[in-house]
């Protein structure tokens, strides 16, 4: 019985195991990543209980008489507020006008 290594040398093996396992690394390192992303995009929405609804859709609700005019403005004023806050999250306001102390002896 012949083997694969009676035809040639052992290292001529060595740079294709070499390419194998290097293109192996990037594939998992890739998945990492993906999953890192997918997760994290979870996260936000998870904890958030109107995350899936929009005005649109509330607005749907009342149309078919599934909810009330009364319901609705309560639920968009969670959603308005939770957007704000959302929002104040990932862009935190500065201020916009710093006090800055005027000398009355300068002129302006």
């Amino acid at each position: 019985m012949d083997s694969i290594l009676a035809e040639g040398d052992a290292s001529d093996l060595f740079f294709p195991t070499l390419i194998v396992m290097a293109v192996i690394a990037v594939l998992i390192g890739s998945i990492a990543l993906v999953r890192r992303k997918i997760l994290a995009g979870q996260d936000d929405t998870a904890n958030d209980p109107m995350a899936g609804f929009t005005l649109s859709n509330l607005r749907q609700l009342v149309k078919d008489g599934k909810m009330t005019q009364e319901e609705f403005d309560a639920a968009k004023a969670l959603i308005v507020a939770n957007t704000q806050k959302a929002s104040l999250k990932q862009n935190p306001v500065k201020d916009p006008a710093p006090e800055t102390k005027l000398d009355p002896e300068k002129p302006i």
